[in-house]
């Protein structure tokens, strides 16, 4: 538009103050809509922009001042809602796989820790037995009683350590649950004594303990025996020549308190500590007698004491020895009677007939010999035929066989349980019996763990009678 055009235009008098006005009014509306679309749409989208910056960085800690109800309000609520559960579930996963990394650390150094025991711990056992058998064990020599008690201790050595590795390998694996019932804590503590009497006499100690025949539990039996076991041969390898060892029961409030107490070195306070943890700095100490060890035991003791519900603990002063407690529930009242009746239950085993099935020559000596001197009547299988043949011509109360015999599926099976529906099937195994169910699918009333004793085999047999 030239000036002339300009000129021309005022002329007609194009530019009225209507227009005018009206031309001013729209410019004002144009810059205050410029103003109103910055604050609320250009300001709001950049906050928007930068907050989707920091979710792609990570940083989910995102906060929108004023949401307002339009709908960039709304979407800066959702995306703050959206922030903060890709936030929470960061979170969470980032913990399960921190958590997952501990398992597998903890794990790594569980298997470190069992080869260091295996390598460490058995070989000075089993270098002993390998040098008897070398050197000294001949067919024409007699064994003297220094070799024989060292190549006794030695074989206890060996068959306790590979208990307490059994256990923690079980108990790691979720298959240690404890198998409550009444029994008397005097078996579990005269079974233990009886099995570390000679670690004793090597280092000529004392352990003094009154038989007390009224202090019934209500526990399992073989995690209770490892506790007092592990306490006892801790207190023999602390004590030095000539010392003595103290073991109490004591009752208080429902709960029964035994406690092994040494004159041994002692202890100071930043030892007692980690005395209950398993950890592969946290090695046990060199004992008296330069006894050496992982600690593995205790771990495990307090591991069953509160799985039985109870609760362990030790009091010790260097120089002046330590005293180790631990206590369970107590059991049944009325238990404290059937000592009058062992002689019924005695008789009873004697009228019993058995059958015992296993290939494992030296498993079936160990079971015989029980078997004889409780005077047991049994009968022996080999084999499948032999197995059969004798379950057709004889009629057995209780048959035991071992879970690994061969093609034991076809002994035991549905067909015998319905021919003879009176006979107890017990079955022997080394290992645990979840364990071994996942594999094998056997029928079977109850089972022993091998090797098995007296107390525990007349335990499982007054079951099966109070049953029939």
């Amino acid at each position: 538009i030239t000036l002339m055009d300009i000129k021309t235009l005022v002329g007609k008098k194009f530019f009225s103050p209507l227009v005018i006005l009206t031309g001013v009014s729209l410019l004002l509306f144009l810059i205050i809509a410029g103003f109103l679309i910055k604050f609320i749409i250009i300001d709001k989208l950049k906050k928007v922009n930068i907050n989707v910056k920091k979710v792609s960085e990570r940083n989910y800690d995102i906060h929108f001042e004023k949401k307002g109800y339009d709908e960039i309000g709304q979407l800066a609520i959702q995306f703050e809602s959206m922030a903060k559960t890709i936030r929470d579930y960061t979170e969470n996963l980032e913990n399960k796989v921190k958590e997952r990394t501990n398992e597998l650390q903890k794990a790594n150094e569980m298997k470190d820790m069992f080869i260091s025991i295996l390598g460490h711990d058995l070989r000075g056992p089993i270098g002993n037995l390998n040098f008897i058998f070398q050197n000294i064990m001949h067919p024409e020599k007699k064994i003297d009683k220094e070799v024989y008690a060292l190549f006794s201790q030695s074989i206890k050595n060996i068959f306790l350590l590979l208990e307490d590795l059994l256990s923690w390998s079980f108990s790691q694996k979720g298959f240690q649950n404890p198998k409550f019932e009444n029994f008397n804590i005097h078996i579990s503590i005269q079974k233990s004594i009886e099995l570390l009497k000679c670690m004793a006499l090597q280092k000529n100690i004392t352990i003094n303990y009154q038989e007390d025949y009224d202090s019934i539990v209500f526990a399992d039996f073989t995690m209770i025996s490892t506790i007092i076991r592990n306490f006892i041969s801790n207190a023999i390898k602390f004590t030095p020549e000539k010392g003595k060892i103290f073991i109490k029961t004591q009752i208080e409030n429902k709960f029964l308190f035994v406690s092994v107490e040494d004159s041994g070195v002692g202890m100071s306070n930043d030892h007692i500590k980690n005395l209950f943890q398993l950890d592969k700095n946290n090695f046990s100490s060199v004992g008296t007698n330069n006894e050496t060890g992982r600690g593995l035991g205790l771990f495990l003791s307090k591991k069953f004491v509160e799985s039985n519900g109870g609760k362990i603990g030790v009091e010790s002063e260097i120089r002046k020895g330590s005293k180790f407690w631990f206590s369970i529930p107590l059991g049944a009242a009325d238990l404290k009677s059937k000592n009058h009746h062992k002689s019924d239950l005695k008789t009873q085993l004697t009228k019993l007939r058995c059958l015992i099935i296993d290939d494992n020559h030296l498993e079936l000596k160990a079971s015989s010999t029980i078997f004889d001197q409780l005077k047991i009547k049994y009968l022996i299988a080999n084999n499948i035929q032999e197995t059969n043949d004798l379950i057709n011509k004889y009629s057995f109360d209780i048959i035991f066989f071992d879970l690994e015999f061969h093609n034991i599926n076809q002994i035991i099976n549905k067909e015998l349980i319905n021919n003879k529906k009176d006979i107890s099937l017990i079955a022997l195994t080394s290992f645990p019996l979840e364990e071994l169910m996942n594999q094998k699918q056997i029928i079977y009333d109850h089972y022993l763990l091998k090797p098995f004793d007296q107390h525990i085999l007349i335990s499982k047999i007054a079951e099966i009678l109070k049953m029939k």
